[in-house]
């Protein structure tokens, strides 16, 4: 993957100017630059590369998904299959948690070499299998829009929860077109524009009470009601 991570490398490159007038650090960093030491391999990379100062996480698979880390998922309590997965969600983490780095995942495209490992594309089929399933897509974006929203993101917020309204819809995920609603609705409250919140609050509690969802219509109720008031004093 020499070529991939070249093209990286190229245009971080052509970047650099732009975001040196900006004052952003732009950096490549991987694994070729750690020192070796005496502990688990992919905890010396993170030791020294530091997960939490990562801006953007890039991953690039072709057929070979790598080895197992020697560690485990800390909510699945599966084994890591490579390095490459412990480090997807590991970014995955920090991103729900912090809002970074954005993670991009890149399947390179090359015909594969004859000597393939059949074990190997499997274990990358199923990984881009994972990642690429609508429901976990639908969760992730959600998470996002939420965070947004606690950070005081309104416009980002907006923008990852009416994603999410479309992937859902096309899933039928009632539950996550709701959550999408509500959060569009706290936004807009939050922006002074209750005109466009009771609509989506109303539409948030209609689910809720549909579904049973007892506890997100006791949240999303107050909302409609404080948004109703508004309205009517307005």
């Amino acid at each position: 993957m020499s070529a991939e991570r070249a093209k990286v490398e190229t245009v971080a490159a052509v970047l650099k100017p732009l975001a040196d007038n900006l004052d952003i650090v732009i950096e490549v960093v991987d694994w070729r630059v750690v020192v070796p030491d005496a502990a688990r391999p992919q905890q010396i990379i993170f030791d020294q590369l530091k997960p939490d100062t990562w801006g953007v996480f890039i991953g690039i698979l072709w057929h070979r998904f790598g080895t197992p880390t020697g560690a485990k998922d800390a909510q699945t309590q599966k084994d890591y299959l490579s390095g490459t997965e412990e480090e997807f969600h590991t970014a995955y983490r920090l991103r729900k948690q912090h809002g970074k780095p954005r993670i991009m995942m890149y399947r390179c495209t090359r015909p594969f070499p004859f000597d393939v490992d059949p074990d190997q594309l499997k274990r990358v089929n199923e990984f881009f299998k994972l990642i690429e399933d609508p429901k976990s897509e639908v969760g992730y974006s959600s998470e996002i829009a939420i965070l947004a929203f606690k950070l005081k993101q309104w416009a980002e917020a907006r923008q990852w929860a009416e994603y999410v309204i479309g992937v859902a819809r096309e899933i039928t995920q009632e539950v996550d077109i709701a959550l999408a609603y509500y959060v569009l609705a706290r936004c807009w409250e939050e922006e002074g524009r209750a005109e466009l919140a009771l609509p989506l609050a109303l539409e948030a509690s209609r689910i809720y009470e549909r579904l049973e969802k007892q506890e997100d219509l006791a949240n999303a109720q107050p909302v409609v009601e404080r948004l109703s008031v508004n309205r009517n004093v307005d």
